[in-house]
């Protein structure tokens, strides 16, 4: 009688890798920098990804060999706090069903951002020719007009953190009735073309228009208000616009 035997074993070009794979950080804030650099020490092949938050930030190169680095660049769409999470997986032994990785945390705080007064009004015979407006916010920001600037100007047009800004009458000019907004800009703030953008009007408490829209920039929204109120006596009415990423 004659027994057969199978014996399975390693080829002889075949060489077992222990998988080492180590990160130099388990968390990376973005509160005062746009980009980080992540260490990565391996002795194989690696690849790396945003798995949660994967819109707000790129990151290059998204696979190496060895021991390298990875830069994490924060590219903000939204105002909220994001908590995204960069994936590194050792990628050599996979088809073994062999998996190692390490996870590192991607911690953005929410965008504070304020601007008082909410409006100002002007009157060459009052006296009224300049209208100081405090921002409050984390980090760098430009300010502009809009509307109808012929007759207002801006003493500057960016700064850092809390500063002021003040909009005051050109020599020779007089307000006009037509509207002019000076609008602050966060610096990393973009609009995401696939996100949707809901924006309210309220009169103090009353909700009294609504729109929801895709998100396009440069793009116009058109809010239509019934008997809109400007003025009361001689107090100016404020209408508060309210704005969610949805």
């Amino acid at each position: 009688m004659a027994l057969a035997f199978a014996l399975g074993g390693c080829k002889d070009d075949e060489v077992w890798v222990d998988p080492q794979l180590e990160v130099s950080e388990k968390v990376l804030t973005f509160d005062d920098v746009k980009t980080q650099t992540l260490a990565i020490k391996a002795n194989g092949h690696w690849t790396a990804e945003a798995i949660k938050d994967s819109t707000e930030f790129i990151v290059s190169p998204s696979e190496g060999f060895g021991d390298g680095e990875v830069a994490i660049t924060l590219s903000r769409t939204k105002a909220e706090a994001i908590n995204g999470y960069l994936k590194i997986t050792y990628t050599d032994g996979t088809d073994e069903g062999l998996e190692v990785a390490e996870g590192i945390k991607l911690k953005v705080s929410k965008m504070d951002m304020d601007v008082t007064p909410r409006s100002a009004m002007y009157s060459v015979s009052l006296n009224c020719t300049q209208q100081k407006f405090r921002v409050h916010a984390a980090g760098k920001w430009t300010a502009t007009l809009s509307g109808d600037t012929t007759w207002c100007q801006l003493d500057r047009s960016e700064g850092t953190n809390e500063g002021y800004v003040t909009v005051s009458l050109k020599v020779g000019k007089k307000p006009t009735n037509k509207k002019t907004e000076l609008i602050i800009t966060p610096e990393f703030y973009q609009i995401s073309n696939d996100q949707t953008l809901e924006v309210t009007i309220y009169d103090s408490q009353k909700k009294v228009a609504q729109v929801t829209s895709k998100c396009a920039n440069g793009s116009n929204l058109i809010l239509p208000i019934k008997n809109i109120k400007l003025w009361k006596n001689i107090i100016q009415i404020c209408y508060f616009l309210k704005f969610k990423s949805l």
